[in-house]
């Protein structure tokens, strides 16, 4: 009897099993579906190759040459219609009704106005290669040098930084790749508000635009100096706003931190068994070596600071605190607009010895005199130190990945205070310079440069359509580099404190060199604005063409049939 009911048991939970099962088959298939619609454009014409996905999976098609298109979804997808050029949609499937789409063009970038040469642009308008970018895009990125804010931000524009150092990042900018196999033979031509410049020094925070002209047609305004593409910059007026002041605070404050250092052996031990190791390998003298005593001591040591397993590359590198702060008032008083800008950098280096500071002013003003006369100024100045150690900072890191682990930078604490930096441990070992000790001593060249970029500028319009714009431009730069090597520090061997010559700081003494530079430039043009009337011009050009070409159609015609034989 148990068995029986056991059976029937059994009987029942499959058969319930399987009816689940079979249930939630019908219902999968019966929320799956095929999904057909056709897409077209505002004109009601079938668009080609019109991408539609089902949001959020990889399912997708493209439309075929009739604009139709069928996709598998279920009730509650949203498919997603996409098209170059085109504002996306997206449709909720709600049944498997035929869907017929209508896109519609994005001209909102169209319309964006850009800065090609002497004037402005729409792009719908434009016939060259130019990108452009607004300032609020680049300025979201809080990077010290305002070249790196480019980067990925417009294509065709190759931007490469191949070190780190505050100050001294080597920024290569590319526009139509390499052309001389000389570095400053490739730059492009940059021109903040007309006027030659560097993009590096400037502040960030007071850009409006940035236009790349990138084909050879920019030639023909700039010249030779456009072979390899022109950058143009245009900074922020005041605000649009009559009679009212606006005051903005960007601030930024970021931890740097090395990403990728060597793997180097600093375990004392370890580092000994690995050079006699070396040593054995390349014949050197029995005496090169450490012996077993010495590792031992090291090994188990009864006075980590005597013994030591010192991390060079640890103590030379930390954490960095950057910070960037900026404060612009800008407003519109009667017909006279403006913008003025602070701004400070301070970005100490990861590896001891390096820092960068950078302050900048900027006063852009422009005035509407009178219906017919415009007159405006731009002014801006930045003062930046970058210090870097006496040999610079390739030197700085191969000097400090040579040291042994066996000794620290100085030796343990006498009792005078003064502090007395060690050379090495024993006299078998390979060393180089002590850069903690040049570091603590200061033995520092300092770069201290001066960028001033002055303009005044006065557009004459006594006729609609036709201006007169005459500017002139001042550019002073300075370049005083400061090289200190302090007075001769002894050395000393670790282990018996004995002193072996000086620290190697090459040379003694303040070096100053100062090199300064100016650029004058005046120029004026006179330029009529063609193209209301050209539009004009060209439609009726077009009618009277056509028209040419009917009347020439009827007399041919004519002439055709007065001269056949029927006619006679």
């Amino acid at each position: 009897m148990k068995k029986e009911i056991k059976r029937a048991t059994q009987s029942f939970w499959r058969l319930l099993l399987l009816m689940v099962a079979f249930n939630s088959s019908l219902s999968l298939f019966a929320q799956t579906q095929t999904i057909s619609g056709i897409v077209l454009d505002e004109f009601g014409d079938p668009m080609i190759g019109v991408s539609v996905l089902v949001k959020g999976t990889t399912t997708g098609i493209i439309t075929d040459v009739e604009g139709n298109f069928t996709v598998p979804a279920k009730t509650g997808d949203v498919l997603l219609v996409k098209y170059l050029g085109y504002k996306d949609q997206e449709i909720k499937v709600t049944s498997n009704a035929r869907l017929k789409i209508t896109l519609h063009e994005d001209t909102q970038n169209l319309d964006e106005v850009v800065v090609v040469g002497y004037g402005t642009q729409k792009k719908v308008n434009l016939t060259g290669a130019v990108s452009a970018v607004t300032g609020e895009e680049i300025a979201k990125r809080p990077v010290a040098n305002t070249s790196t804010m480019l980067q990925g931000q417009m294509p065709g524009l190759r931007i490469t930084s191949d070190k780190g150092q505050p100050g001294n990042e080597s920024v290569q900018i590319r526009v139509r790749g390499q052309g001389t196999y000389s570095g400053t033979g490739s730059d492009p031509l940059i021109l903040i508000n007309g006027v030659e410049g560097d993009l590096a020094s400037l502040d960030p925070n007071i850009i409006e635009s940035v236009s790349v002209l990138k084909d050879a047609a920019s030639a023909s305004i700039y010249g030779s100096r456009a072979a390899n593409g022109v950058i143009l910059i245009t900074t922020k007026n005041g605000s649009e706003t009559k009679d009212r002041i606006s005051v903005r605070y960007n601030g930024n404050f970021a931890v740097h931190n090395p990403t990728n250092l060597l793997d180097v052996i600093w375990d004392s031990p370890t580092y000994m068994k690995y050079f006699n190791m070396a040593k054995d390998n390349s014949g050197a003298p029995a005496t090169d070596r450490y012996s077993d005593e010495m590792i031992a001591n090291y090994t188990n040591p009864s006075d980590p600071t005597k013994y030591p397993s010192f991390n060079w590359l640890d103590y030379m590198f930390d954490p960095a605190f950057v910070q960037q702060h900026n404060l612009s008032v800008a407003g519109t008083t009667g017909k006279t607009s403006y913008n003025a800008s602070l701004s400070m950098i301070n970005q100490p280096g990861t590896m001891k010895g390096q820092e960068f500071k950078r302050y900048n002013a900027t006063l852009d003003l422009t005035s509407q005199v009178n219906d017919w006369i415009r007159f405006g100024m731009y002014f801006t100045g930045s003062r930046s130190n970058r210090q870097e150690t006496r040999q610079g900072d390739t030197d700085a890191y191969l000097s400090t990945i040579s040291q042994a682990p066996t000794y620290m930078p100085w030796l343990p604490d006498d009792g005078t205070g003064i502090k007395r930096y060690t050379m090495k441990a024993f006299t078998f070992e390979s060393n180089n310079k002590n850069m903690v000790a040049i570091t603590e001593t200061e033995n520092f060249k300092n770069y201290v440069n001066t960028d001033v970029n002055a303009q005044a500028w006065l557009e004459v319009s006594p006729i609609k359509g036709l201006s007169w714009y005459t500017k002139g431009a001042m550019r002073y730069k300075q370049q005083h580099i400061k090289n200190w090597g302090a007075l001769p520090t002894p050395v000393y061997y670790y282990h018996d404190g004995t002193q072996n010559g000086t620290l190697n700081t090459n040379g003694t003494g303040l070096t100053s060199t100062m090199e300064n530079s100016s650029y004058y430039n005046l120029y004026t043009y006179l330029k009529y604005d063609w193209l209301l009337r050209i539009k004009n011009m060209t439609s009726l050009l077009w009618q009277v063409t056509i028209w040419n070409i009917i009347k020439w159609i009827i007399w041919k015609v004519t002439v055709r049939i007065m001269t056949s034989p029927c006619m006679n």
